[in-house]
């Protein structure tokens, strides 16, 4: 039994708004992110491990260039923004060349909220560009009807591990914060949704390692804990 979750359901009756973050929430695509930067430093002519791969998850593409100069370069280092428009041409070309499937559970979760008329948001780091091509790919979701909000990377001047984008969200769905939950699978990703004030849970997954961040509300070990607790209230 998840005891962390206990204090979760104290707190659901006062939920107005249900905030996903879509990168190993919505859908499973840390592989394909992996794969995109394993290209890219191939492209480099560099070494790693997929030790090294994985740490990349969780953060923001500019910050993971400046981890990749940090690690292979002391002089001539790779232009952030460059670095950035060449991993994401890689990663948005596997995007269209996959057959996205959502996280087991979100579905359920989806359908449950929306029949409890919580109002529904996704905010993610991504660009627009990666956000439309994953909501546009996982057709079942109905998401284009079902999202109050869609706050991408790109449309906030600081990202995750800042508030801003969860800020924008509650703005977008007329909330404040202590009526909003976030679920989160990175470290950035939580402190960004309790520094604005959000309640949040952490979504285990064997890339980020997020079961210790210590400003979480509670941990889920998949969707499916959070889903059946919402079918009780």
């Amino acid at each position: 039994m998840n005891t962390s979750l206990d204090y979760i359901k104290t707190i659901l009756p006062g939920i107005k708004g249900l905030i996903l973050d879509m990168d190993g929430v919505l859908v499973d695509t840390e592989p394909i992110h992996m794969k995109s930067f394993a290209i890219f430093l191939d492209r480099l002519e560099l070494s790693y491990d997929d030790g090294f791969l994985q740490s990349l998850i969780g953060y923001s593409i500019d910050e993971n260039i400046r981890v990749i100069n940090q690690k292979y370069f002391k002089y001539e280092k790779i232009p952030v923004t460059e670095g950035v428009l060449q991993r994401d041409r890689i990663y948005v070309n596997l995007l269209k060349n996959t057959s996205l499937q959502p996280m087991n559970g979100i579905k359920d979760l989806i359908d449950i909220c929306s029949k409890k008329n919580l109002k529904l948001a996704l905010a993610s780091s991504s660009d627009r560009e990666q956000v439309d091509i994953i909501i546009d790919g996982l057709k079942d979701l109905k998401l284009r009807s079902r999202l109050k909000s869609i706050v991408s990377g790109d449309e906030v001047e600081y990202k995750k591990p800042q508030p801003e984008i969860y800020l924008k969200t509650q703005n977008n769905l007329g909330l404040i914060g202590r009526q909003c939950l976030a679920i989160e699978d990175s470290d950035a990703g939580v402190s960004s949704a309790r520094a604005a004030g959000c309640y949040c849970l952490a979504l285990k997954n064997p890339y980020t390692k997020v079961h210790k961040h210590p400003q979480a509300n509670g941990f889920l070990n998949s969707i499916l804990e959070i889903t059946d607790i919402f079918r009780q209230i």
